[in-house]
């Protein structure tokens, strides 16, 4: 992580300078999205976005400068306007495995799995490493073929020895809540606490981990493991979790403290970013007693991500709705 600022504070110092080229400002924009995703910055990607918006404007007949903003605009589940800029760059000659890799990534999160797959399949087949074997990976994992999953996140620990800490981390919380989806939590808290060990400030390793450390019947190092990551990151997935846990440990006033400032964080960033963060709302309002407002958000995420994911929640939230709906009803 120190390394990691460090490149990110040379490349700043270079754009203050004028010294940064489309390459830089692109890796610059990369570098900084990626700290914001272990560390659940939101306002890294809100920045990814806006200077990724004035690379293009300043470069607009260069491939590069699109392929960029089409990496922010995924970030934040902006996925049409993605499309027509890896639309634009592929015409202005941007690298045909980047576009694709980005492509299947936009296709693999609007639940076009099938296309997905054969554009990631062909850049494995090019080029055989750590990347493709775990982009691979992650995609069966979501359509739900494990045994193939499990498969090829080993293969991608093992075609790339000398692969960063925050790669194994990242496909290690795949891999992860993959088990996690399938029940198996003992395997699944294996996994988050192999990404802890490899990077111990990724926050949604030591988020995950604290999910199963709870379920596994330690709910005080849960919560000790999330209170830090509620208090400093900006993803209120974190306060949601604290607030759970604090709840099992019946504090239920420190609860309703962290419950609150969830609810107010989600408010925030649905105004923000709703198509990033439809989803962990839903869920928030479900489990949050307000299923009413977790069938609306439950939709606009639907309207975004056409995943059977994304169907199961607008279904759960619609039969709480329902149930509650009734049980007024009949008082």
């Amino acid at each position: 992580m120190a390394n990691l600022q460090a490149q990110i504070d040379s490349l700043a110092a270079r754009a203050a300078a004028g010294q940064l080229a489309v390459a830089g400002f692109a890796e610059w924009i990369g570098l900084t999205t990626l700290r914001g995703q272990l560390l659940g910055r939101v306002s890294d990607s809100a920045w990814a976005l806006r200077t990724a918006g004035g690379l293009v404007f300043g470069h607009p007949n260069d491939g590069l400068a699109h392929l960029t903003r089409a990496r922010a605009r995924t970030r934040l589940h902006l996925f049409h306007g993605a499309l027509a800029d890896l639309s634009t760059a592929r015409s202005l000659g941007a690298d045909p495995d980047a576009l694709d890799g980005e492509r299947a990534a936009v296709w693999q999160a609007t639940g076009r799995y099938d296309e997905a797959l054969g554009l990631l399949r062909a850049a494995h087949m090019r080029r055989p490493n750590a990347g493709t074997f775990g982009a691979l990976a992650v995609l069966q994992a979501e359509r739900g073929d494990v045994a193939d999953a499990e498969d090829l996140f080993a293969e991608s620990r093992a075609a790339d020895p000398a692969a960063s800490p925050i790669t194994l981390a990242r496909l290690d919380v795949q891999r992860g809540l993959m088990w996690l989806r399938a029940g198996e939590v003992a395997a699944a808290h294996g996994w988050f606490a192999s990404a802890a060990a490899l990077v111990p400030d990724f926050a949604a390793a030591q988020s995950h981990l604290a999910e199963t450390e709870a379920a596994l019947g330690n709910p005080e190092a849960a919560a000790m493991r999330l209170l830090p990551l509620a208090g400093t990151a900006e993803d209120p997935v974190f306060s949601a979790a604290l607030a759970r846990g604090l709840a099992q440990l019946g504090r239920d006033a420190e609860a309703a403290a962290w419950q609150a400032e969830a609810a107010r964080r989600y408010t925030a960033l649905m105004q923000q970013h709703p198509e990033a963060f439809a989803e962990p709302a839903a869920t928030f309002w479900l489990d949050a007693g307000d299923p009413n407002q977790a069938v609306r958000l439950a939709r606009i995420n639907l309207g975004v991500q056409r995943t059977p994911r994304a169907e199961a929640l607008l279904a759960r939230a619609a039969l709480a709705a329902a149930a509650q709906w009734l049980e007024r009803r009949g008082g």
